[in-house]
């Protein structure tokens, strides 16, 4: 299994994750894109894509696998929404390797074919962010 390394989040909390700032782009760029279905974009997902390139595969695959569109605040904003929140704690139950509590959050708000596709292209960009991006601290989830 790959390591999927911590996150990076400012410790005062002001600025976004590295992680929300490029989902919120993506979800941005994505906007008035067609919804892509989970199986296409796990069809889609390669090995050696960027994590921008999973980024906009997990912004147009979301809609589908929870069945409203994320809200997604501006890319540098502090706040965050309960969508981003849910995110965000998916993200930290991959980087602590918690199985239990990624499987929980998922199920809670996906299907279980949409859950396994938000899974995979969780796991792809969270390895793919940048080296920097991953000093261990803990997740301002709240």
């Amino acid at each position: 299994m790959q390591a999927v390394r911590a996150l990076h989040t400012d410790p005062t909390g002001d600025s976004p994750p590295d992680l929300l700032v490029l989902l919120r782009r993506a979800a941005l760029e994505c906007r008035a894109s067609a919804r892509l279905d989970t199986a296409r974009a796990c069809a889609l997902f390669d090995p050696e894509s960027k994590a921008d390139e999973i980024a906009r595969l997990l912004a147009r695959a979301l809609p589908q696998a929870m069945h409203v569109r994320p809200r997604f605040h501006a890319t540098e904003a502090s706040a965050r929404s309960f969508d981003e929140r849910w995110i965000l704690a998916i993200a930290d139950a991959i980087a602590r390797r918690d199985i239990d509590s990624e499987r929980f959050l998922l199920s809670r708000r996906t299907t279980p074919l949409g859950g396994t596709a938000i899974s995979l292209l969780m796991r792809g960009f969270l390895d793919r962010l940048p080296r920097e991006a991953h000093r261990r601290s803990e997740l301002a989830v709240s």
